[in-house]
């Protein structure tokens, strides 16, 4: 089974760290990556800023269930990870609070991760079909793709370059007030309804493109922006237009099912809006 299968690669895992032991000589972790100081079964590579100050970034990790990221070692702040892939042993994360850049790909048994309130990380979660509630914290600009989670909490402004793709099972979407515009969400299509918070001025571009079940969205009255594709390919058949609305890009309502749409007087300029 799918499970036994797990079994099998965890005690491989074991027996492969097991043959180089903690603070041995060797400048190779037991998967065969470089590293220069190891501590308590992880293993890092120290870096320098062009400015010259250090910081480290985890490399590799023995056979671990809940991978905890520590704040420093010896004094060096950890600050990034490199690719984890393909591990089968982690079902946790908990990040360090000095983290500044995460890679977590196709690692399918990770259920919880935690970003610790760490503010201001980008970098990569993909592939983690285990995963379940997730929080996001302000700042975060981490491209997050396939993901298990059926729940989303964003904590606050998220950086440009944050955005939940392709995210099938995602039905709960919580955005803050105060935000002034929107992470992307496209092809979650299992999303029905989105409450866009007052506060929110910008529907980015593909917003939520090719999410084929939203059917229910409310519109912030504040709106001044729509992006190119923002809801192509959803289920919505009304869309009460804010007279705040200056800009709507091209094929923003592309494949929907609105039959009639009011321009508001306050536009400026308005590409081909399909």
């Amino acid at each position: 089974t799918f499970s036994h299968m797990k079994r099998i690669c965890q005690l491989l895992m074991c027996a492969v760290a097991a043959c180089i032991p903690l603070g041995a000589a060797a400048n190779t972790s037991p998967n065969g990556v470089y590293y220069t100081v190891a501590q308590d079964g992880l293993y890092f590579d120290q870096r320098a800023y062009h400015g010259g100050s250090t910081f480290l970034m985890l490399v590799d990790a023995d056979y671990v269930e809940h991978l905890v990221i520590p704040d420093e070692v010896d004094g060096i702040p950890v600050e990034e990870t490199a690719r984890f892939e393909n591990r089968v042993d982690i079902e946790a994360v908990t990040l360090g609070v000095n983290m500044r850049q995460i890679d977590f790909r196709n690692c399918k048994y990770i259920e919880s991760f935690d970003f610790n309130g760490v503010k201001n990380v980008g970098g990569y979660l993909r592939d983690l079909p285990a995963l379940g509630e997730l929080t996001v914290p302000e700042g975060t600009s981490v491209d997050m793709s396939n993901l298990g989670v059926t729940k989303v909490v964003v904590e606050g402004q998220c950086g440009l370059y944050f955005a939940i793709r392709d995210c099938e099972s995602l039905v709960d979407l919580t955005l803050p007030e105060g935000i002034n515009y929107i992470p992307k969400f496209y092809g979650c299509t299992a999303l029905q309804t989105v409450e866009i918070p007052e506060s929110v001025t910008v529907i980015p571009e593909d917003a939520f493109n090719g999410c084929t079940s939203l059917e229910n969205i409310t519109v912030p009255p504040m709106l001044k922006i729509i992006g190119g594709n923002a809801f192509s390919g959803t289920r919505i058949s009304t869309f009460d237009c804010p007279e705040s609305v200056q800009l709507i890009c091209g094929g923003a309502f592309k494949g929907t099912r609105l039959t009639e749409f009011s321009f508001p007087q306050s536009l400026v300029t308005r590409f081909v809006a399909d």
